[in-house]
Order: structure tokens, then sequence, then C-alpha cells
């Protein structure tokens, strides 16, 4: 009983295995996928037009503005009150001032994030280089909602840099993996639902 209990089991493991492996083999033929990729989107920042200290900040993290959107003032040593705006269309980002802080002329202290204009910027594998081209479609998920994939397109794909380690004490030389820069052009982004936020990670799949 025990000796049937035994080759049960291994034959069950065995084709567990097998369809791990079919179903590793099947993926490899048909995308390429990588958990190396950050989403990345078009930044102005806006700085202090003059020293002084600034005024109601009028702007929140998240919140949209367009170019000449008032976002705070600075009001200078000899009582003048000069209004701060928004040079360029979209989303506060890394907003880290606060009302009555002294600033000086130029600092910077926020920053405006496009993220409709935004891309993903991925690394594959040296060795899957010869299977994705431009115009691909690529399957994007962020961190911030991995339920939702948003489509994409592969945009370019840049020049590998091939890695070297310093050689062992041994004498034999290690080769590191190559890793190749793809762009990729968010097809989806309005409309998907997903907080976008520039920096963050993404896993992306292109289809082959």
């Amino acid at each position: 009983m025990k000796r049937g209990w035994f080759i049960g089991t291994a034959i069950v493991g065995v084709l567990t295995l097998g369809g791990v492996a079919a179903g590793y083999a099947y993926a490899r033929q048909h995308w390429v996928s990588t958990d190396y990729a950050r989403f990345v989107a078009p930044t102005a920042w806006v700085s202090a037009p003059a020293t002084g200290t600034l005024g109601q900040v009028r702007v929140s993290p998240g919140e949209a503005v367009q170019p000449g959107t008032v976002v705070t003032t600075v009001h200078t040593a000899t009582g003048t009150r000069v209004a701060v705006t928004a040079g360029a269309a979209g989303r506060i980002a890394s907003l880290a001032v606060h009302r009555g802080d002294p600033v000086t002329a130029g600092q910077p202290l926020m920053a405006v994030v496009d993220v409709s204009q935004g891309q993903v910027l991925a690394e594959i594998p040296g060795s899957d280089a010869g299977k994705v081209g431009v115009g691909y479609t690529a399957h994007c998920r962020f961190t911030a909602d991995p339920g939702i994939s948003v489509a994409g397109t592969v945009d370019a794909i840049g020049g590998a840099a091939l890695a070297w380690p310093a050689p062992p004490s041994s004498g034999a030389y290690v080769r590191q993996t190559q890793w190749i820069p793809v762009r990729i052009r968010l097809e989806g982004v309005r409309g998907s639902g997903v907080p976008l936020i520039a920096g963050e990670s993404v896993s992306v799949r292109i289809d082959r």
C-alpha cells in the first residue's frame, strides 16, 4: 500500500513539474517580461521668484494645475507679495514647503509632473534582445494598482552595456547579465484609473 502511495505521489510530482516547465517554455516563446522598469514623466520645477517668506500654499500633492496657476506667494522683506505660479500643466509632486518657510530666489519649491506624457523605461536581459522590436505591444502593471494592466507600445530599444565584475582571486572572469534599455509609450493611461506616480516600479510584459 505504501509502495503504491509513493509511486502515485512521485507521478503527481513529475506531472506537476512537467506542467510548470511547459508553462515556462510557453511564456518564453510568446512574451518577454521584466520587473526592472519604472514610470517616468516630464517634470517642471516651480521655484521661488524672490527671497522672503512663503505665504499660504494653495495646492496639495496630486492636485492638477495649469500654466499660470498661483500655487503660493512670497512675502519679501520690503512687504511686497510676489505670486508663485506653475509654469506647466500637470499634477503637483514633491511638495515639501509650508506657509511661513523662509525661501531664497531660485529655490525649488515643488514639482509639476505631466503624467499624461509619461513613459515606462524598462530593462530586459540581453538574451531577449532579439525577441522584441519597435512597435511590439506591451502590458504594464504599476505597483500602485497591480490589478490593472495598462497597454503600451515599444517606442525605442537602446544599446547594451556589458557589465564585467572585478576579476576574482582565481583569475577567472564571470560574465554578468547584459541589460537592454527599452522605452514604452503608454496608450491606455487616460481612463485606466491607475494613480500614476513618477518613479514608481512597473512590471512589464512584451508580446512577441
